[in-house]
Order: structure tokens, then sequence, then C-alpha cells
């Protein structure tokens, strides 16, 4: 899609993008597959059709991670974006 989620200052692409990719890699990882994965699987479904794929992706990612996750999360990590120790 190309969308831009940031500016940076001329000659700090690279260096901003690598650690883009160091906060992402710390994201749950079954879950940002899955939210990547919708946005190219649901380009030309139907409104009610990408809803459905939507939600059964979102099963795998409760059957995959979510226990466990709630667990973290209670415990503090994830809060606001952030999941590093």
């Amino acid at each position: 899609m190309g969308l831009a989620s940031r500016v940076v200052a001329k000659g700090e692409a690279l260096t901003s993008g690598q650690r883009l990719a160091r906060e992402l890699s710390t994201f749950p990882q079954i879950c940002l597959r899955n939210d990547g994965e919708s946005v190219y699987r649901q380009w030309d479904l139907s409104f009610h059709d990408a809803l459905q794929t939507e939600f059964r992706n979102g099963i795998d990612v409760v059957k995959e991670e979510g226990q466990d996750g709630a667990g973290r999360f209670v415990a503090g990590k994830g809060r606001h974006g952030r999941f590093e120790s």
C-alpha cells in the first residue's frame, strides 16, 4: 500500500526503518502476521466476507497468543504499544 507512518530527516530513512523493524519484532508475531495478511487478503472481498476473514484470523491469534498475551498484559507488558521488558 505504501502508506507513510512517519517522516524523517534526509539521510535518516535507513536508521529509522531499522529502528521500526526492531520495534515491530517485539510485537506478538502471530497477531502481527495476521494483521498484515488481512490487508492483502481482504482487498477484493465484500465487507461481510472481510469481517468473517478477520474473525477467523483473530481466533487463530487468541488460540496461539491470547492466554499468554493476556497474562503478560496484566503483568504490565504491552501497555501503550511497548512490549520490551
